[in-house]
Order: structure tokens, then C-alpha cells, then sequence
């Protein structure tokens, strides 16, 4: 599968030019100021072009316990990653969470209205476990 990056190297200066001044017009920004998604976006809607498919894929970046650090975390190194957002996931049954979650102070756990608490998050991934 070809990367919008790959076939952007593989087009002519007149290509890129072309594409680029439709962007301008159309989003003030070239092909390679665009994301990923939206690179592949473009594509589907050219004419000239067949996007079949393309894969997103989310991956955990870092783990906190508390959303705010997490919130943190993704405001502090935004530059370093593509678009990142805090995930939460249930660890209920995950033991060592749970040992965590048994000697961590009650007061610094984010509470949710129904009961759940925030113990781990990442750009991608929160934990969130059950409190007693």
C-alpha cells in the first residue's frame, strides 16, 4: 500500500504544483501540510484517484493516572505525535491495577459521576477502574 507521502515524492514538480494550488484554494494549506487522514481524504476525492482503503490506527503513547495528566501530557508534547486523545478502558480485573488502586489516596483519583475512577492515562489509553 502506498503512503500519501510516498506518492507525493513520486509525482513531477507540475503535479505537485497542481495539487498544491487546488489545496490553497480550497483548504490555504499543501498536500504535506495535511495530516495523514486528510491527505488521504484529498485522494479519494480527486477525480483521477481510487482510495480502496486506508488504516487508522491508535496506539498507547504514555500512561498517567489521572485524566488531567493526561490532559497535560498531551498539551506539552502535542508537537511530538499526531492527534492524540485520552482513551478510558476498564481494568477491573486486571490485578495489579487493582493492587494500585488499593494504595493510592482516594482524594487524588478522579471520580466520574457513576462511580468509575481514572487511575491510568495516556494520550490514547485511560484505565479506568471501579471504586469502592
Amino acid at each position: 500500500m502506498v503512503q500519501p507521502e510516498e506518492y507525493w515524492e513520486d509525482l513531477d514538480d507540475e503535479e505537485r504544483a497542481e495539487i498544491n494550488q487546488a489545496l490553497m484554494a480550497d483548504r490555504e494549506c499543501s498536500f504535506m501540510d495535511l495530516d495523514e487522514d486528510d491527505q488521504w481524504e484529498y485522494l479519494a476525492e480527486c477525480d483521477e484517484h481510487t482510495v480502496t482503503c486506508w488504516k487508522k490506527r491508535w496506539e498507547i503513547v504514555d500512561s498517567h493516572f489521572t485524566r488531567d495528566a493526561a490532559e497535560a501530557f498531551i498539551r506539552r508534547k502535542q508537537h511530538d505525535y499526531s492527534e492524540m486523545r485520552v482513551y478510558v478502558e476498564s481494568q477491573n480485573y486486571a490485578w495489579e491495577f487493582e493492587a494500585i488502586k488499593d494504595g493510592y489516596p482516594r482524594w487524588l483519583t478522579d471520580l466520574h459521576a457513576d462511580g468509575r475512577g481514572v487511575i491510568a492515562t495516556s494520550a490514547n489509553l485511560t484505565f479506568a477502574i471501579n471504586t469502592r
